[in-house]
Protein backbone atom coordinates (compact mmCIF):
# COMPACT_ATOMS: atom_id res chain seq x y z
CA UNK A 1 0.00 0.00 0.00
CA UNK A 2 1.37 3.39 -1.00
CA UNK A 3 1.58 6.11 1.62
CA UNK A 4 -0.04 9.31 0.43
CA UNK A 5 0.08 12.80 1.82
CA UNK A 6 -3.38 14.04 2.75
CA UNK A 7 -4.86 17.05 0.95
CA UNK A 8 -3.46 20.27 2.33
CA UNK A 9 -5.27 23.57 2.73
CA UNK A 10 -3.89 26.62 0.95
CA UNK A 11 -2.76 28.02 4.31
CA UNK A 12 -0.90 24.81 5.11
CA UNK A 13 0.84 24.88 1.74
CA UNK A 14 1.97 28.46 2.27
CA UNK A 15 3.14 27.75 5.82
CA UNK A 16 5.04 24.57 4.93
CA UNK A 17 6.83 26.42 2.11
CA UNK A 18 7.69 29.24 4.53
CA UNK A 19 9.14 26.77 7.01
CA UNK A 20 11.36 25.15 4.39
CA UNK A 21 12.91 28.53 3.58
CA UNK A 22 13.51 29.49 7.21
CA UNK A 23 16.99 30.21 8.49
CA UNK A 24 15.86 30.72 12.09
CA UNK A 25 13.79 27.61 12.80
CA UNK A 26 15.50 24.42 13.92
CA UNK A 27 17.27 22.49 11.18
CA UNK A 28 15.47 19.23 12.01
CA UNK A 29 12.07 20.95 11.86
CA UNK A 30 12.91 22.49 8.48
CA UNK A 31 14.09 19.11 7.22
CA UNK A 32 10.81 17.49 8.23
CA UNK A 33 8.92 20.24 6.40
CA UNK A 34 11.05 19.50 3.33
CA UNK A 35 9.87 15.88 3.49
CA UNK A 36 6.28 17.14 3.28
CA UNK A 37 7.13 19.48 0.37
CA UNK A 38 8.64 16.57 -1.56
CA UNK A 39 5.54 14.52 -0.81
CA UNK A 40 3.37 17.44 -1.99
CA UNK A 41 5.13 17.26 -5.35
CA UNK A 42 4.09 13.62 -5.70
CA UNK A 43 7.33 11.86 -4.79
CA UNK A 44 7.08 8.50 -3.07
CA UNK A 45 8.67 7.88 0.32
CA UNK A 46 11.59 5.90 -1.10
CA UNK A 47 12.42 8.64 -3.61
CA UNK A 48 12.22 11.32 -0.89
CA UNK A 49 14.47 9.19 1.32
CA UNK A 50 17.01 8.81 -1.48
CA UNK A 51 17.04 12.53 -2.32
CA UNK A 52 17.32 13.60 1.31
CA UNK A 53 19.71 10.82 2.36
CA UNK A 54 17.24 9.46 4.92
CA UNK A 55 15.81 6.08 5.77
CA UNK A 56 12.50 5.29 4.07
CA UNK A 57 10.97 4.49 7.46
CA UNK A 58 11.91 7.97 8.70
CA UNK A 59 10.18 9.60 5.75
CA UNK A 60 7.06 7.46 6.21
CA UNK A 61 7.02 8.22 9.95
CA UNK A 62 7.02 12.00 9.42
CA UNK A 63 4.46 11.88 6.61
CA UNK A 64 2.15 9.81 8.83
CA UNK A 65 2.67 12.25 11.72
CA UNK A 66 1.92 15.20 9.46
CA UNK A 67 -1.21 13.49 8.12
CA UNK A 68 -2.42 12.83 11.66
CA UNK A 69 -1.41 16.05 13.42
CA UNK A 70 -1.07 18.74 10.75
CA UNK A 71 1.90 21.10 11.15
CA UNK A 72 2.09 20.21 14.84
CA UNK A 73 3.10 16.72 13.77
CA UNK A 74 6.43 18.04 12.53
CA UNK A 75 7.37 19.25 16.02
CA UNK A 76 9.47 17.06 18.29
CA UNK A 77 7.60 15.35 21.10
CA UNK A 78 8.64 16.27 24.62
CA UNK A 79 11.21 13.78 25.75
CA UNK A 80 11.29 12.36 29.20
CA UNK A 81 14.40 12.50 31.26
CA UNK A 82 15.70 13.22 34.68
CA UNK A 83 13.68 15.96 36.33
CA UNK A 84 15.58 19.15 37.16
CA UNK A 85 17.46 19.01 40.44
CA UNK A 86 16.55 22.59 41.28
CA UNK A 87 13.31 24.40 40.54
CA UNK A 88 13.17 27.44 38.30
CA UNK A 89 12.59 29.60 41.39
CA UNK A 90 15.71 28.22 43.07
CA UNK A 91 17.84 28.77 39.97
CA UNK A 92 16.46 32.29 39.70
CA UNK A 93 17.30 32.97 43.38
CA UNK A 94 20.88 31.78 42.85
CA UNK A 95 21.35 34.00 39.81
CA UNK A 96 19.76 36.99 41.52
CA UNK A 97 21.95 36.58 44.60
CA UNK A 98 25.10 36.12 42.54
CA UNK A 99 24.37 39.28 40.54
CA UNK A 100 23.65 41.35 43.65
CA UNK A 101 26.48 42.96 45.60
CA UNK A 102 26.78 41.32 49.00
CA UNK A 103 26.81 44.72 50.71
CA UNK A 104 23.36 45.42 49.23
CA UNK A 105 22.14 42.32 51.05
CA UNK A 106 23.58 43.54 54.35
CA UNK A 107 26.59 41.23 54.25
CA UNK A 108 30.00 42.33 55.59
CA UNK A 109 31.99 41.66 52.41
CA UNK A 110 32.22 43.34 49.02
CA UNK A 111 32.34 40.37 46.67
CA UNK A 112 31.14 36.81 46.44
CA UNK A 113 33.21 33.68 46.64
CA UNK A 114 31.61 30.34 45.94
CA UNK A 115 31.77 29.42 49.62
CA UNK A 116 30.12 32.69 50.65
CA UNK A 117 27.40 32.29 48.04
CA UNK A 118 26.71 28.69 49.11
CA UNK A 119 26.48 29.79 52.76
CA UNK A 120 24.15 32.68 51.87
CA UNK A 121 21.88 30.40 49.83
CA UNK A 122 21.86 27.78 52.58
CA UNK A 123 20.73 30.42 55.08
CA UNK A 124 17.86 31.23 52.70
CA UNK A 125 16.66 27.66 52.31
CA UNK A 126 18.49 26.66 49.12
CA UNK A 127 20.79 23.72 49.71
CA UNK A 128 23.07 23.86 46.71
CA UNK A 129 26.56 22.46 46.45
CA UNK A 130 29.49 24.59 45.47
CA UNK A 131 30.14 22.35 42.46
CA UNK A 132 26.62 23.09 41.14
CA UNK A 133 27.27 26.82 41.13
CA UNK A 134 30.77 26.99 39.70
CA UNK A 135 31.31 27.26 35.98
CA UNK A 136 33.55 24.35 34.88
Amino acid sequence: MTLRLRDLTDDERVEIQRITRSHTLGAAFVRRAQIVVHAMSGLKAEEIARRMDLCGNTVRYWINRFNARDLNGLEEDVRTGRPPTYSAEQRSAVITAALTRPTELGLPFACWTLDRLVAYLSNHGIAMRRSRISDP
